[in-house]
C-alpha cells in the first residue's frame, strides 16, 4: 500500500519499503496531489493539462503527461493511477492512500474526530511547483477550504464538549480551534469559557491577557468587548460548574459581534483561504496602505516594464519558453517575502500581509507577470540570491524589503533588483 500524505507538508511512503527519488518527483506528486483531492470524481487529463503545462502545444503535454503516467506505474510499481470513461483519472483507494481523501471522508460521514485527527495541518504547506500558475492558484484554493472545513469540524466538536459539560474535551477542542485562529473573538470565548468551566480560572484569565495582547499589537485595534466582558466576569468572581458564559450564550453581555468577513458559522464559510478572511476593516486598511507605498515605490518601474504604445505580444502563460532577452520576459518580477525588522517578532504577520497584497495588486496588472504567492513563499528565510531566484521563478526582477513598526508608525523599505 502507496501512502500519500498532502495535509502539513507532502510525501509519499510505500510499506513495502523507501521509494526512489525518481518516484516522488514534483510533478508527479502534483498530479497525485490533484488526484487525492478529487477522490473518486477524479480529474480530467485536459484539466491536469491546463494546470501543470499551460504554456505546451497539446499534442506535446499529451505526450508528456503520458509519459509521466508511465514512469508513475513503473517506479511505484503498481497502478495507483487509473483511467475511468471520459479520458478521467483518479488515484486506486485500494492501491494508494491518502489522508486528504479520508480527511474529507471522514467529515462527509460525520466522523469529526478522526478527520481532526488527520488534519495534520495547511494543504500541501511549504510546497510548490515552478511554472505552474495555474496549480499554485489551485494549491491556495484548496488549503483555504480544507482548513475552513477542519475549522468547523474542530467548533462542532467544542460546542457539542461544551453542551455536555465534558469540560476536559471543551478545553481540547476549543485550544485546538483557537490555535488554527487566535484573534478570532468566538474560539477565544469558548476557549476562555472552557478552562473557567473546567475550575482553571488561573489559565483562563492568562488567555484572555495573551488575547488582549495579540488583538492591540497585531490589530492595533481594541479586543471584542464580548471577550473583554467574560474576562472581568471571570476576574470578579471564581466560575463554578458552568456558571461561565457559553460561546453560545445570546445575553448581550457575551453575544459575540464578528466583524465583517469573520467565520462564525456555516453559513459564513466560502472558500478563499482562512488567512485572507478580513477580521476588521482595520487590519486590511493597514495592509492595503503599506502595500499601496509599495506600489508607489514601483510605478516608475512598472512603466518601464510595461508597453508605451499599443502591441499585441503573444499571449504566454509561463516564462519556461519565453527567451531572456525578450519584452515579455523582461516584463516579469517575483515579491520576495519582506522581512520584518521589527522589534517584536509577533509582527511577522504584516510583512507577510503586505507581500501578499503587494503580489495581489501587482498580478492585477495588465502585462506583468508576477509568480504567485506559493512560489514566493518558498524562499521565506533562506539563503538563496537574488539572481538565483529570479532564475528558478524565470523573472527578470525580483522586489524584496523590509517593514518596522513602531507603534502607529509603519516604515517600509524596498529594492528593484534587476536579476
Amino acid at each position: 500500500m502507496l501512502r500519500l500524505r498532502t495535509l502539513g507538508g507532502i510525501s509519499l511512503e510505500s510499506d513495502a519499503g523507501a521509494l526512489g527519488a525518481a518516484a516522488v518527483q514534483r510533478r508527479r506528486l502534483a498530479i497525485l496531489a490533484l488526484l487525492a483531492t478529487s477522490r473518486d470524481r477524479g480529474v480530467s487529463r485536459d484539466k491536469l493539462l491546463a494546470y501543470l503545462w499551460p504554456a505546451s502545444d497539446a499534442e506535446r503535454a499529451r505526450h508528456t503527461l503520458s509519459q509521466l503516467l508511465y514512469a508513475l506505474r513503473r517506479d511505484l510499481r503498481a497502478e495507483a493511477v487509473v483511467s475511468t470513461a471520459g479520458e478521467m483519472l483518479r488515484l486506486d483507494p485500494e492501491v494508494i492512500w491518502s489522508d486528504v481523501a479520508e480527511f474529507e471522508d471522514a467529515l462527509d460521514r460525520g466522523d469529526a474526530e478522526r478527520a481532526v485527527a488527520l488534519y495534520g495541518g495547511p494543504f500541501l504547506d511549504g510546497w510548490f511547483i515552478g511554472d505552474a500558475p495555474e496549480y499554485e492558484r489551485w494549491v491556495e484554493s484548496e488549503r483555504g477550504r480544507l482548513a475552513q472545513r477542519a475549522m468547523l469540524a474542530l467548533r462542532g466538536l467544542a460546542e457539542a464538549a461544551t453542551a455536555h459539560d465534558d469540560h476536559d474535551a471543551a478545553v481540547r477542542w476549543w485550544r485546538q480551534l483557537v490555535t488554527m485562529d487566535p484573534l478570532a473573538a468566538k474560539p477565544t470565548i469558548g476557549f476562555i469559557a472552557a478552562l473557567a468551566a473546567a475550575g482553571d480560572r488561573a489559565a483562563a484569565l492568562r488567555h484572555g491577557t495573551i488575547y488582549e495582547s495579540l488583538v492591540r499589537q497585531e490589530l492595533d485595534a481594541a479586543p471584542d468587548p464580548s471577550v473583554l466582558a467574560l474576562i472581568e466576569r471571570i476576574r470578579e468572581a471564581p466560575l463554578k460548574g458552568r456558571t461561565g458564559a457559553s460561546p453560545n450564550d445570546t445575553a448581550s453581555s457575551t453575544e459575540v459581534a464578528a466583524p465583517a468577513g469573520l467565520v462564525t458559522d456555516d453559513s459564513d464559510v466560502g472558500t478563499a483561504p482562512i488567512r485572507r478572511v478580513d477580521r476588521t476593516g482595520r487590519r486590511r486598511a493597514l495592509l492595503v496602505l503599506g502595500a499601496v507605498g509599495c506600489v508607489a515605490l514601483l510605478g516608475y518601474t512598472t512603466y518601464a516594464l510595461l508597453p508605451r504604445r499599443a502591441t499585441s505580444p503573444p499571449q504566454l502563460n509561463s516564462a519556461s519558453i519565453l527567451p531572456t532577452d525578450s519584452l515579455a520576459f523582461r516584463r516579469s518580477v517575483a515579491v520576495l517575502p519582506f522581512v520584518n525588522i521589527s522589534s517584536n517578532p509577533e509582527n511577522e504577520y504584516f510583512s507577510d500581509g503586505m507581500t501578499e497584497e503587494l503580489i495581489n495588486t501587482l498580478a492585477r496588472v495588465g502585462g506583468l507577470r508576477v509568480p504567485a504567492r506559493t512560489s514566493a513563499f518558498a524562499f521565506k528565510g533562506k539563503l538563496v540570491g537574488a539572481s538565483e531566484i529570479a532564475r528558478q521563478l524565470r523573472v527578470a526582477t525580483v522586489l524584496e524589503g523590509s517593514v518596522r513598526r513602531t507603534g502607529t508608525r509603519l516604515r517600509v523599505t524596498a529594492q528593484l533588483i534587476d536579476a
